[in-house]
């Protein structure tokens, strides 16, 4: 039997959003998880358009150096070509139709996490959530679930959209978990020196996305 026995669906743009909590889960997620989507959406929107004009790899250098340890004065292009292949991915995914689960233990086994998606290699789809997708650091075909984040995670404004979008990046463009950075967004938890490994980094995704984008107008 799921954990996640509570469900409300909503319009959002282009496809919709289904949220499914615990019972004990507040009232107040379900705006949070329709707000988080739309500011995930307009800041990965925002991110690979300015990454795409003719100065976006010089004049976004600094902060892509921080994330993905390119070079300091201008992205370079192998490492551009990676990071609009997995934001455009990402993009596309939650511009669909859009599943979150959410509670107060949202890991497998209850594990408390900021959020999560399940993945099993070579599983087969049976849920409308489910899709399929090639994990970047070992090559094999996934399966993956739901996004799930932790209810007070999803209702902590800029934190939740960036877990939003860090989850995203797993479900739909196959991202690792290589380092994680603190809620300060600058400082790595940990060895943070491969630049192979930064370039598929679920978190440098999303607080490059969410640094950038929520600097940008438009």
């Amino acid at each position: 039997m799921t954990r996640f026995t509570t469900q409300q669906t909503f319009s959002a743009g282009t496809g919709q959003l289904v949220v499914m909590t615990r019972p004990s889960t507040p009232i107040a997620v379900f705006a949070s998880a329709k707000t988080a989507l739309s500011l995930a959406r307009t800041f990965l929107r925002r991110t690979t358009a300015a990454l795409q004009t003719t100065n976006g790899p010089r004049d976004h250098a600094a902060l892509a150096a921080r994330y993905f340890l390119t070079p300091p004065t201008r992205i370079d292009a192998a490492s551009l070509g990676t990071i609009l292949q997995i934001l455009t991915q990402t993009k596309t995914g939650l511009a669909a139709d859009v599943t979150i689960k959410t509670g107060d233990l949202v890991g497998s086994g209850d594990d408390d996490v900021n959020g999560e998606v399940s993945a099993l290699t070579g599983g087969v789809a049976t849920k409308p959530y489910h899709n399929t997708v090639t994990d970047l650091s070992t090559g094999t075909s996934d399966l993956m679930g739901a996004i799930k984040i932790e209810d007070a995670r999803l209702m902590s404004g800029k934190f939740g959209v960036k877990t939003l979008i860090h989850e995203a990046t797993h479900k739909y463009a196959g991202t690792d978990d290589y380092c994680y950075f603190k809620d300060d967004g600058v400082t790595p938890d940990g060895p943070f020196n491969s630049q192979a490994q930064a370039l598929i980094n679920a978190d440098s995704y999303a607080w490059f996305t969410v640094q950038l984008g929520s600097s940008l107008k438009g």
